[in-house]
């Protein structure tokens, strides 16, 4: 005879029913205190992002005004060109062709400068002013030598994914993405005409960035008819 048939044997009806109903209250009181734990209950630093699920905090789930300035990622500084650690302003690739900050030549006008905000996001401000120097041909001329309306070259961090071009009037303005310009710029390369590179509000994607569209090649083949327009009126064709 087993243990467990004398017991049943020894115990009475309703002992054996109390007993079941105690057995059931106390596995159901474990399972309500385990669904009752609160903020108090965790101790601080205890859940760790290994223990988070992906995607498990969601917009939803955080409450309206509690994620801060203090929680996000910290803005950029606006670094100038040719401060340190900065691309620095070119000279024509001869030195015939000195180009300097806006700055120290026109009162109130900011200096070429570029911000990387919280979400990747290259900005553009300023103006870089060029001016005759004295290497090569002691002549400043973006219309008859491309390296002369070079501003500056932007290291692969801050080119954008895509050419960014501005056409206004004779004025030219691109910025070369990171397979260059029509082979005519190199990766990186900021271009001005008219002697003057204006910045202000010019934003874009950058070519390490994972938001980057897809970036294509713009060598000269891939240049249509309206391409090589822009490059014939910029004296770049």
């Amino acid at each position: 005879m087993s243990r467990l048939t004398r017991l049943n044997r020894s115990m009475s009806p309703a002992a054996m029913l109390v007993a079941i109903l105690a057995i059931v209250l106390a596995a159901a009181g474990a399972g309500y205190a385990g669904g009752q734990i609160g903020t108090s209950g965790i101790k601080n630093g205890a859940i760790t992002n290994p223990k988070l699920a992906t995607n498990a905090v969601t917009s939803a789930k955080i409450k309206n005004g509690q994620v801060t300035n203090a929680d996000l990622v910290k803005e950029r500084r606006t670094v100038k060109i040719s401060a340190a650690g900065a691309p620095n302003f070119s000279n024509g690739g001869q030195g015939d062709c000195a180009w300097v900050s806006g700055a120290t030549e026109v009162p109130g006008v900011g200096a070429p400068a570029y911000r990387v905000d919280r979400s990747g996001i290259v900005h553009l401000s300023g103006i870089g002013i060029s001016k005759d120097a004295a290497g090569g041909d002691a002549n400043c001329d973006s219309s008859g030598e491309t390296e002369d309306g070079i501003m500056t070259i932007l290291p692969p961090s801050l080119r954008p994914a895509q050419n960014q071009y501005l056409f206004t009037g004779s004025y030219i303005l691109v910025i070369a993405g990171p397979h260059g310009f029509a082979g005519e710029l190199p990766p990186g390369a900021v271009y001005a005409s008219e002697g003057a590179a204006i910045l202000d509000n010019i934003s874009y994607v950058p070519s390490t960035s994972p938001l980057r569209a897809s970036s294509r090649s713009t060598a000269t083949k891939h240049v249509g008819p309206l391409g090589r327009q822009l490059l014939r009126q910029a004296g770049l064709r």
